[in-house]
């Protein structure tokens, strides 16, 4: 996009992977960061985290890995 526009120059695309790995209550408390979690009647929000804690323990060996992309874009903006 960047890389098109007259108005910018040394455009840069960096792309960062990593796995961030949680076991299941670390899994559960970052599932309660989410909005559409936190939106959820609170039968439904319990149910559902104790579901996805539960089904790490006994189908994951307590552990779930999670892979992440960032990509960052810098540029110098043309000064005319």
């Amino acid at each position: 996009m960047f890389d098109t526009d007259r108005r910018f120059d040394s455009v840069a695309v960096h792309q960062y992977d990593w796995n961030q790995t949680y076991n299941a209550t670390g899994y559960r408390t970052l599932m309660l960061s989410y909005s559409g979690t936190q939106m959820m009647e609170e039968t439904d929000r319990l149910g559902l985290l104790d579901d996805v804690e539960s089904l790490i323990r006994t189908d994951f060996g307590g552990v779930v890995t999670r892979p992440l992309v960032v990509t960052l874009t810098t540029a110098k903006l043309v000064r005319h």
